[in-house]
């Protein structure tokens, strides 16, 4: 993270700086007009494992709302990225679309464990939920790199409780501009301040919503 700083620093002197080992700004997240918040590896046992599932994120955000996201992918060879100002996002230059995926037995949902404890009880009755009716549930191990994915119309849907900015902040502006939405997982706006996410394609989230209140 320290070539990151170093660089963006230098380039924007007047911004603030929010990194996972860092973690100190001036103020609240959602009043800060400028702020660069960075992610250097995401998926750390995936790195220490030799997974190629890893992740860098750099997001600038501008009174808690994305507006440049950056992702990489460095072993898989994919940059991905979007902006407010454009109406896609993008994977290695090419447009990039949430899938369309519209029946729960070809639906891939991810998922992952929470570092705190009680927060992975909150895991279990979703999977639960799911798992007897979908294709798949995968726990990959890189928050950045499966909504990523998701943008990318690979999987269908993310949920996850117990997040940090630098998780989600590129990916959320990622995944709204190739199409999908993003929420907490109780279905309220997601903001910069929430520690989760429930993000889908616009039909896998219709169909998760009302199967979770069934």
């Amino acid at each position: 993270d320290h070539y990151l700083i170093k660089r963006i620093g230098s380039a924007f002197p007047e911004h603030q700086i929010l990194t996972e080992e860092t973690e100190s700004v001036h103020g609240n997240l959602a009043e800060i007009p400028d702020l660069w918040i960075v992610d250097p590896l995401d998926g750390t046992i995936n790195f220490s494992r030799h997974s190629k599932h890893f992740a860098i994120s750099v997001a600038l955000v501008q009174k808690g709302v994305p507006v440049l996201g950056v992702i990489l992918l460095p072993l898989e060879r994919k940059l991905y990225y979007a902006s407010s100002v454009s109406p896609l996002a993008y994977c290695n230059g090419k447009p990039i679309y949430v899938s369309r995926v519209s029946e729960f037995r070809e639906m891939v949902i991810a998922t992952d464990w929470p570092w705190n404890l009680e927060l992975r009880k909150k895991v279990l009755p979703f999977a639960e939920k799911f798992f007897p009716v979908v294709r798949q549930i995968k726990m990959a191990g890189s928050a950045v790199a499966d909504l990523a994915s998701l943008a990318e119309g690979n999987i269908d849907a993310y949920y996850h409780p117990g997040l940090k900015p630098w998780d989600m902040a590129a990916a959320v502006l990622l995944i709204r501009e190739a199409g999908g939405v993003v929420t907490t997982s109780s279905g309220l706006p997601w903001t910069i301040s929430d520690k989760d996410i429930f993000a889908a394609s616009p039909k896998a989230y219709e169909m998760i919503e009302r199967k979770l209140k069934e």
